[in-house]
């Protein structure tokens, strides 16, 4: 008995430090709101800068990659995310700023968005299967050419899954899914067994409308 009480009583006592840290926690932010508001305005602001690639010095109409949380004028742009898709990315102009899907770049002479082939993600493997030869697969829209006899390899099951995706079918590819999507929901169900898919997947819907908007 004794135990059970020391043990409620270093509880109580836990809880207490975390409501107090909770409480002063949210009194900092109440105290620094003006400060942090003037930080998320500032954030969407068209500062000069340089690419990450080129080093070429960039005053608007550059490109903003939050997931590799670099920069990269138009063209490098092109050239890095044509096969390093699915990040999200911003065209940083003098007074707004436009998001861009996985497939739109922006088109620096023309000053419009324009829509290229992308690749899926995946590593290359070292052998071609048609051909035999080694280190001769590059990464191409949809598939992988072989530099030796210049014919396309689809990527199979095998390629999609090492390289952290899954296929919605074993038998087509025509849509994938990350492996860390997965296991986000895997533990979303066991931990709320009452979610459904259905609104799991409304949820992903929302937060992929709300990063076009």
């Amino acid at each position: 008995m004794e135990n059970l009480e020391l043990l409620h009583k270093e509880r109580v006592e836990v809880n207490k430090q975390h409501a107090k840290r909770m409480g002063q926690n949210s009194k900092d932010w109440e105290d620094n709101f003006n400060f942090a508001m003037k930080a998320l305005i500032e954030s969407h602001a068209t500062v000069p800068t340089s690419c990450w690639i080129c080093r070429k010095l960039v005053n608007c109409n550059y490109i903003r990659c939050s997931t590799c949380v670099k920069v990269f004028c138009s063209y490098c742009d092109i050239d890095f995310h044509t096969t390093t898709t699915l990040h999200n990315r911003d065209v940083m102009q003098n007074l707004n700023v436009i998001k861009l899907k996985a497939k739109e770049f922006w088109d620096f002479p023309k000053d419009v968005v324009i829509v290229k082939e992308v690749s899926v993600p995946c590593f290359v493997p070292l052998e071609c299967v048609g051909c035999n030869s080694k280190n001769t697969l590059n990464i191409e829209p949809s598939n992988k050419n072989c530099e030796f006899h210049k014919e396309p390899r689809l990527a199979s099951m095998s390629d999609y899954v090492i390289s952290g995706l899954w296929p919605g079918s074993p038998t087509r590819s025509c849509t994938l899914f990350s492996k860390s999507l997965l296991v986000q929901w895997f533990h979303l169900k066991h931990k709320t067994p009452s979610t459904a898919a259905t609104k799991y997947v409304e949820v992903l819907e929302k937060c992929q409308m709300n990063r076009e908007e």
